[in-house]
């Protein structure tokens, strides 16, 4: 769909290297950058990857509340200018399996167990991603996302690069990584909120 100067594509991408064809489906919706078509090869533009948090949150609501080019408020849609994919193609995924609009029918297994686990689907998912998108192997990859990503993108990330396989035959360069407000140290982190929230401001010294 054309929405002023970008694409609009939602789509699925099987999880076929752990799940029998037709079982599974890994939701997407990519935002093309403003002004560049997906299917011309383009290193100057990157391809970049949102993994919501949650555990279990729907990468659907970065993409219409947060840094995607579509608000949606209660009463209306809009276009906003400071979305993300001015500078590039912007893909949300909704993962782990069960997340969202991704699923698996297989009942034989756990959708997922551990974010290593979780790491192995996005593999897959991006193998066959590129399979449909081909021009885009061209574009730097940026991984980013919030909250819980914080143990998504790292587990991800290091499966890229420790594949030599799936380096080898799609040609890409994971350029980076982004987590915003990751949540990896639960332990430490909720230990020092109180320290934190005084420092900004939020809190007085009688409440920490």
């Amino acid at each position: 769909m054309l929405l002023r100067y970008f694409l609009f594509n939602p789509g699925y991408e099987e999880i076929n290297w752990f799940y029998p064809e037709g079982k599974s489906g890994m939701f997407y919706n990519m935002f093309t950058s403003y002004g560049h078509n997906p299917v011309d090869p383009d290193p100057r533009i990157p391809l970049i990857l949102w993994l919501q948090g949650g555990p279990g949150s729907s990468s659907q609501f970065g993409a219409f509340t947060e840094n995607g080019p579509i608000k949606i408020t209660k009463d209306k849609i809009r276009e906003i200018g400071y979305s993300w994919n001015i500078i590039g193609h912007t893909v949300f995924i909704d993962q782990p399996l069960g997340v969202g609009f991704s699923y698996t029918t297989d009942q034989t297994k756990k959708a997922v167990s551990s974010a290593k686990n979780a790491a192995e689907h996005l593999l897959n998912f991006l193998y066959n991603f590129y399979k449909q998108w081909p021009a885009l192997k061209k574009s730097p990859l940026y991984i980013t996302g919030e909250s819980f990503a914080g143990h998504y993108i790292p587990a991800f990330a290091q499966r890229i690069v420790n594949n030599k396989t799936f380096l080898n035959e799609t040609k890409i360069v994971l350029e980076g990584v982004a987590i915003g407000d990751g949540w990896t140290d639960p332990y430490n982190q909720v230990n020092q909120y109180d320290s934190y929230l005084y420092s900004v401001g939020v809190v007085s010294n009688k409440f920490r």
